[in-house]
């Protein structure tokens, strides 16, 4: 059997009540494990989001697929630029372009 290790990676972004704010947490998922991580006090979508992406391709190569909840606009916009100019394939597009 292939393995899936770095073929098919996932995010989420979530946020972690402190004393003072928030802290901004986003994973890049692998089929094994958390991959790559960012943490931020402040959140700014596209940059955010952007960075983690292209700090874990950087690590770890490019996957085959990449999935996500979608998130928002900002965030899908930002990840599809990233994706396409990788050449790698996403869950939520592929489903786009069948529909």
């Amino acid at each position: 059997m292939r393995s899936l290790i770095h073929t098919v990676w996932g995010s989420d972004i979530t946020y972690i009540p402190m004393a003072k704010g928030f802290c901004y947490l986003v994973a890049i998922m692998d089929w094994e494990a958390v991959a790559y991580w960012h943490a931020a006090q402040q959140y700014n979508g596209q940059s955010f989001c952007k960075e983690a992406l292209e700090e874990a391709l950087l690590r770890f190569g490019t996957p085959e697929i990449f999935n996500t909840d979608q998130g928002s606009p900002v965030y899908i916009g930002c990840i599809y630029r990233v994706l396409s100019a990788h050449g790698i394939k996403s869950a939520w597009m592929v489903k786009a372009l069948d529909g």
